[in-house]
């Protein structure tokens, strides 16, 4: 059988602890009382719902017994395992102690992005947005299973050396029991229902920092029918939903075959009554600005278009995220500057609307197409230009302006 390795025992730490952007804590938080737990080692906070495995966790855990440590590694960012005696229960990772602290470390992380996460919402606070957004999805049939997430507050210097230093606001994410991440194994294990779920999320969150570190692999218990009994998780989502979209890194699910596969006719259906709706919008609005909000509706509008055009998986990655971004723009970056150039109004209907060429000026064409339409005259990366030039339907969504 094989061996379950706690994170913090793990050479490759599977949490990894490098995707969280400091941020002052909201007002708004700190005004809320918390709920109590654990003779106030730990607190969950009550503006989020829905965590009851991670609640219960909490309350069978004896309060002499827990504690809480940082990986071996050395890391920039803060993240503890807490832990009941050696049961990890989750992992926490203080506002306080998230990395990007300066525009240069968040230039040295994110890039060309960095300016939209350094301005933006706390790192702590998108993990939980990320898990409000894959529940979400569950429930119409797309969730990738990120694990139950809630802003949180713990005495971390109690809960590590007995060290009274106060609560610490921060994310706190129910532990996974794990075998390794997806570095570990080869993608030829892995279902492409599970690859298919995690690339419509990251689509969705533009997600700037899924490498192989943060996909977790278990073994499944239960035996499925023409599935794979190795089970993907995702996890660490301080990267997403920047307010002002940039070309997004390579995903690591790009270069794996199941990306190529089209997308189940479960789940094509699935992605096309996918939708940011009133209730999702609310929660959100507790933990992103407007602008990062906005961004998810159009890349959750871009997938479900591409889904449209039967485009697979990596043709939709392909309008997103590049090899190169700090050297190219992608198709979401050039559609996103040409709205903002060409000033035009924002349709207010709920559904995406799609302007085709016919609808646009000159200027609006130019500045869509043309090489000088970001401040750094980026160039086409080669793989927007070839879906540009394909002489099949799937070419179509590079001729539109995205309208919320």
């Amino acid at each position: 059988p094989c061996m379950i390795i706690p994170p913090y025992a793990h050479p490759l730490n599977m949490f990894n602890t490098s995707t969280t952007v400091s941020k002052s804590v909201p007002r708004r938080f700190l005004s809320i009382p918390h709920r109590p737990a654990q003779q106030g080692l730990i607190k969950l906070h009550p503006h989020t719902v829905g965590v009851p495995a991670l609640a219960k966790a909490l309350a069978a855990a004896p309060s002499s017994t827990l504690a809480a440590s940082a990986p071996p590694r050395e890391s920039e960012s803060g993240a503890y395992v807490i832990r009941a005696g050696s049961a990890p229960l989750g992992v926490f990772k203080p506002t306080a102690e998230e990395m990007v602290q300066t525009s240069e470390d968040a230039a040295y992380v994110l890039g060309r992005n960095a300016e939209a996460f350094i301005g933006g919402s706390a790192g702590s606070h998108r993990e939980v947005a990320a898990y409000l957004v894959d529940a979400a999805a569950t429930k119409g049939g797309m969730g990738a299973g990120v694990p139950e997430t809630t802003l949180a507050s713990a005495a971390v210097g109690r809960l590590v050396g007995g060290v009274e230093n106060g609560m610490t606001l921060g994310s706190l994410q129910h532990f996974v029991e794990n075998v390794g991440d997806v570095d570990d194994f080869g993608p030829s294990l892995f279902d492409v229902e599970d690859v298919h779920r995690i690339g419509a999320l990251d689509v969705r969150l533009i997600n700037c920092d899924r490498h192989g570190g943060n996909i977790l692999v278990s073994l499944s218990k239960a035996k499925e029918a023409g599935r794979s009994h190795y089970r993907l998780t995702p996890i660490d989502h301080g990267y997403i939903l920047p307010g002002e979209v940039k070309t997004a890194p390579w995903p690591v699910w790009m270069d794996w075959p199941q990306a190529r596969q089209p997308f189940s006719d479960e789940m094509k259906d699935a992605i096309l009554h996918s939708d940011v709706d009133a209730d999702l919008e609310a929660s959100l609005q507790e933990l992103l600005n407007a602008a990062e909000i906005e961004t998810l509706k159009y890349s959750t509008n871009l997938l479900k278009k591409g889904v449209e055009l039967d485009m697979t998986l990596y043709e939709i990655g392909l309008l997103i995220f590049s090899r190169h971004p700090e050297e190219e723009r992608s198709f979401l970056e050039d559609v996103l500057h040409a709205r903002a150039e060409s000033r035009r109004p924002f349709d207010t209907v709920k559904n995406c609307v799609f302007m085709f060429d016919e609808e646009l000026s000159h200027e609006e064409k130019v500045s869509m197409f043309s090489s000088k339409a970001t401040p750094r005259a980026l160039s086409r990366s080669p793989a927007a230009v070839m879906m540009e030039e394909k002489k099949s339907e799937t070419c179509h969504i590079r001729r539109h302006l995205i309208s919320i």
